[in-house]
């Protein structure tokens, strides 16, 4: 207990720092450096974290996604990629807004961040859905919380941070979280037929000439994308190969063969794009440089022993795991709770026999739904503010899609195997069998 009270003080300052609106680098840093001096030890440790961090090859990765996201933002590529999904699923009934969520999601999966795609798809996606039919309550809601589930996809960078946090394969973290982001997929569109057909919502015919044109129109994108995945998962190319191939191949054909962005545009593409990135690599080395310091003092072995006390069994465990992470998705943005919660929870989930790839995934979906719920959920706020509406009113749409994610999270949470099947079956993991975990 006297870790916890030792650490309340320096709790209670970085609470009031989040409050004030104080950059997060600076809060972590800033800690890191106290608790270093306080300690006796040297404040160099921090940079010497830092330039640790700089040198990880992975993280050649991020600069090559966060660029290629920003640069298919300034394209019409989610037009195109709308248009497509909807040919193919707007006979269905919801087909429409299938369409809508899974363009969203590869959307995501490229941008790094569902707030980014509120912005992209908003003017796109909501007028398509009123035209349909549909009321501009459900539009909106449906806009907010579709694109969550894509940051389990690849190339997400959060997840490549995730791996470098966790030292664990990228690559198997991915493949993991292809069937949940499946289920929430399923979750959010079983919500929307429900809508469709209580609104007795028209479908539209299907019509080959319409598939085939928009297969055409994205007749370079689509080779480009399965090729690299491909190559990808069959371990042909790594993480970092695959950005570099992303992003030439935007390159060619975004600006030269179809010359949507033009070549002027691209220095102030680097600018703003490296700007985030830069923002993200400093709170990394902050972070890292605040977890070299708990580790240092094994804070989380104090933590488990502490919880060993407390928490009796891994289904408790999992219940105060979920809480805890849906209230941090609240509170902080994507990459800041990688970055200080996953070194913390971790060693604890080991010890209670939670997989780290299934570890992932539920980190994931929870910090989605965090970011969707209030006070502070961060989608809220971009979509509050992309369509001029209060945030009561954007919450109050999104919370059948809420109810129906927590209830695919569960499902998710308790069994196991749906994340750690595809891994078995590839022989990635060793095959056992995983009950549900009874209550």
């Amino acid at each position: 207990m006297d870790f916890l009270l030792s650490g309340l003080l320096p709790g209670i300052i970085i609470l009031l720092l989040f409050i004030i609106g104080t950059p997060v680098f600076v809060i972590l840093g800033s800690v890191a450096v106290l608790l270093f001096y306080n300690a006796d030890e040297s404040v160099a440790l921090v940079a010497q974290n830092i330039f640790k961090l700089a040198m990880m090859p992975a993280l050649l990765t991020l600069p090559l996604f966060v660029f290629g996201g920003y640069y298919l933002s300034e394209s019409s590529f989610a037009k195109r990629l709308l248009r497509l999904f909807e040919a193919m699923t707007g006979w269905i009934k919801g087909g429409v807004c299938f369409a809508a969520i899974i363009s969203t999601d590869i959307f995501t999966a490229f941008t790094g961040a569902s707030a980014v795609t509120i912005i992209a798809f908003g003017g796109l996606i909501v007028p398509i859905l009123i035209k349909k039919g549909y009321s501009e309550k459900f539009a909106k809601g449906l806009l907010t919380i579709s694109g969550g589930s894509g940051v389990l996809f690849p190339p997400c960078i959060a997840v490549i941070i995730f791996g470098i946090m966790s030292e664990t394969n990228i690559r198997w973290l991915y493949i993991a979280g292809f069937i949940p982001a499946l289920i929430f997929i399923l979750s959010q569109f079983v919500y929307s037929v429900y809508i469709s057909y209580k609104e007795n919502i028209p479908t539209t015919p299907f019509s080959l000439s319409e598939l085939t044109g928009a297969l055409y129109d994205l007749k370079w994108e689509i080779p480009l994308m399965l090729m690299v995945v491909s190559a990808f998962f069959a371990g042909i190319i790594t993480i970092e190969e695959a950005a570099t191939m992303i992003v030439v191949g935007f390159f060619i054909i975004e600006t030269l063969i179809r010359r949507e962005v033009a070549l002027r545009k691209i220095p102030d593409i680097m600018s703003n794009s490296m700007m985030v990135l830069g923002a993200i690599f400093i709170i990394m080395g902050c972070a890292v440089a605040l977890t070299d310091y708990l580790v240092l003092k094994e804070i989380p072995q104090q933590l488990l022993e502490y919880m060993q006390g407390v928490i009796v069994s891994k289904t408790v465990f999992l219940i105060f795991l979920n809480l805890f992470l849906l209230v941090a998705g609240m509170i902080m943005d994507m990459f800041s709770a990688i970055l200080v919660l996953v070194p913390i929870i971790l060693p604890i989930a080991k010890n209670y026999g939670v997989d780290v790839y299934h570890l992932g995934v539920i980190f994931f979906l929870n910090m989605e739904i965090g970011f969707i719920t209030p006070p502070f959920g961060q989608s809220l706020f971009v979509s509050s503010l992309r369509f001029n509406t209060p945030v009561i009113e954007i919450f109050k749409a999104i919370l059948p899609f809420v109810a129906m994610e927590i209830a695919a999270l569960i499902v998710i949470t308790f069994y196991e195997d749906i994340s750690l099947y595809l891994l078995k079956l590839m022989n990635l993991l060793p095959l056992f069998d995983t009950n549900l975990i009874k209550f």
